[in-house]
């Protein structure tokens, strides 16, 4: 994704390694028929990348234990 598709979508970080998560997103995907969702999991460079513009610290890919909505960037 570029940059300006990344500010357009609807972005949900998600743990990618927590079964619970990932059929969320499975039933969200399921869902989507616009497809206007984007999907990163919080252990993604990218969504570190992205996450530290909101948050100072890693607070929220530090604890995997979150489901992360970012709308519009």
């Amino acid at each position: 994704m570029n940059d300006q598709s990344l500010k357009q979508k609807k972005l949900i970080f998600f743990d990618g390694v927590c079964v619970l998560c990932r059929k969320s997103i499975d039933l969200i995907l399921r869902r989507d028929k616009t497809r206007k969702f984007g999907f990163l999991t919080l252990q993604s460079e990218l969504a570190a990348e992205i996450l530290s513009c909101h948050w100072e610290s890693n607070e929220v890919t530090d604890n995997l234990s979150s489901l992360v909505y970012l709308r519009n960037g």
